[in-house]
């Protein structure tokens, strides 16, 4: 899976709202009752639901759908942001202190395929 996050164009005002959910941003609150996502899967596919999500919102609120919600928008890019980050820094880490066993290996490789830039998201319609 390869997610560009910069490639993402929503409203600047969709995005500085979610920059500052950062500051707040509990994953376990959030992915459990905000987006019921289970903390149990591994990151990439938690990430791969959250894509899915924002791209139906982003959608709805394209299409101006009167069930659009912009606070769970608001709280999925949240959290699109805080995980793609997540996911960076463990890339970062040194592959001895992450690697546990068989699986932790598998996730390590296919989240190393996959290119993360949270940082440099940009703005418009």
């Amino acid at each position: 899976m390869t997610f560009h996050l910069h490639s993402v164009k929503r409203p600047k005002i969709l995005i500085n709202a979610a920059k500052l959910g950062l500051e707040t941003y509990n994953r376990a609150t959030c992915l459990s009752s905000s987006l019921a996502l289970s903390m149990h899967q591994h990151p990439p596919q938690i990430l791969r639901s959250l894509i899915d999500k924002e791209g139906q919102l982003n959608k709805m609120r394209l299409q101006q759908h009167v069930q659009y919600n912009i606070a769970l928008h608001v709280t999925v890019l949240t959290a699109l942001i805080a995980e793609t980050k997540e996911i960076e820094r463990a890339e970062k880490q040194p592959i001895q202190t992450k690697l546990f066993g068989i699986s932790d290996l598998r996730f390590t490789t296919n989240a190393s395929k996959a290119c993360f830039t949270a940082m440099s998201i940009s703005g418009s319609r």
